[in-house]
């Protein structure tokens, strides 16, 4: 069965003021038009749906089994037509977000907090890893957002710069580097490292910067995700 809604809205005003032409006057349309909707709906429905009653109409036990569900699909297109509004305007729906420690350890907590005091009916479902477990959930769809270091651009992916941090050497304080007045990029590749692994947001910033410079790999000794 094929039924229009303007057809069953229509009726749904029929039905309530048991008289096509009071019906015509409150939706602006003519006697014709509405006694050829219901003839349509009956087509359809293969029942007779009204019945004279004096100078009104009245329905029949298949016309109130209509009006029923009338009303539930008016209420239903309502409700849904309202949570795709709400969901454009983004207060509510589910959000899937993909991020790394560093993100959800400072970042996330305020912004989930203003999140959820503007849009009350916003669901937030959180996966905290790094970069390389992170970007194939991205580009599969099951996370909607991620939130790590820049990386290239590629096909149906766009990026935005959210936040910046600052990165330093650390060494003890009786490291050689120390003893020199300037110290320049290249001059690092000579000594061992302790770094995140890759993946991390640090490692992932430094490991561009090397390749950027044309320098060869860091010396990893120590790779800790702590």
């Amino acid at each position: 069965m094929h039924v229009d809604f303007r057809d069953l809205k229509y009726f749904e005003v029929i039905a309530e003021l048991e008289n096509i032409g009071r019906a015509a006057e409150r939706l602006d349309k003519t006697q014709p038009a509405l006694t050829n909707c219901v003839r349509r709906l009956e087509d359809e429905c293969g029942a007779i749906l009204l019945e004279k009653a004096g100078r009104g109409v009245r329905l029949t036990a298949a016309g109130h089994v209509l009006w029923k569900w009338a009303l539930r699909a008016r209420v239903d297109s309502e409700s849904a037509c309202r949570e795709i509004s709400n969901i454009g305007q983004g207060i509510s729906g589910d959000v899937k977000l993909g991020m790394v420690p560093t993100v959800a350890q400072f970042l996330l907590p305020p912004a989930a907090r203003d999140l959820l005091s503007e849009a009350p009916d916003v669901t937030l479902r959180t996966t905290v890893a790094l970069s390389d477990v992170l970007s194939p959930l991205l580009r599969s769809g099951d996370i909607d957002l991620m939130f790590g270091t820049d990386v290239p651009s590629e096909p149906g992916l766009t990026s935005r710069l959210l936040a910046e941090d600052q990165v330093v050497v650390a060494a003890h304080s009786t490291h050689e580097l120390f003893l020199r007045q300037r110290v320049e990029l290249e001059d690092l590749t000579d000594y061992r490292w302790v770094l995140h692994p890759q993946g991390a947001p640090s490692r992932d910033w430094l490991d561009q910067v090397f390749t950027r410079h044309h320098l060869p790999a860091q010396i990893v000794q120590v790779e800790s995700s702590m």
